[in-house]
């Protein structure tokens, strides 16, 4: 049995923070992200995807701060986050493009220091909320095959 969408993004979040951000993440209630900064990345071809990472600025010197493997300074981390943002989507899509044998290709990922994006009623939406010790992270996002 082929995994759903919101199954393989879930999968791939724990893995990629785990393993480039050094962060184990927990899944947990829905809580709400004060000040949220928005990581927001688009897929296009015989599907649509809408990615967005939601967290506050402490999660993201925190991803930046171990990818960096010292203290990032401001403008390194909205690189870092980047980076990671842009690895995940990677990944994801990689992943759904073999799965569901489709084709698709991502848009570099942007940032918003506030949050922003609506998840549309696509064929897919999903919603996934994640804690660790320095605060909680939310990937939201959907997705539609192109008919």
């Amino acid at each position: 049995m082929q995994k759903t969408i919101s199954e393989i993004i879930h999968n791939d979040m724990l893995a990629i923070t785990n393993q480039v951000a050094g962060i184990a993440l927990e899944e947990i209630h829905p809580t709400s992200i004060q000040d949220a900064y928005t990581l927001h990345l688009t897929a296009k071809g015989t599907y649509d995807l809408n990615l967005f990472l939601y967290a506050d600025k402490d999660t993201l010197q925190k991803i930046a701060d171990n990818m960096k493997r010292s203290p990032a300074t401001e403008n390194e981390v909205s690189l870092y986050v980047m980076e990671f943002f842009n690895i995940l989507g990677g990944r994801i899509v990689s992943r759904i493009n073999k799965l569901y044998q489709q084709n698709a290709r991502f848009a570099p990922p942007k940032i918003q220091n506030c949050r922003v994006g609506v998840v549309d009623s696509h064929e897919h939406s999903f919603s996934l909320h994640y804690g660790f010790q320095d605060g909680p992270m939310e990937v939201s996002g959907d997705f539609s095959l192109i008919q």
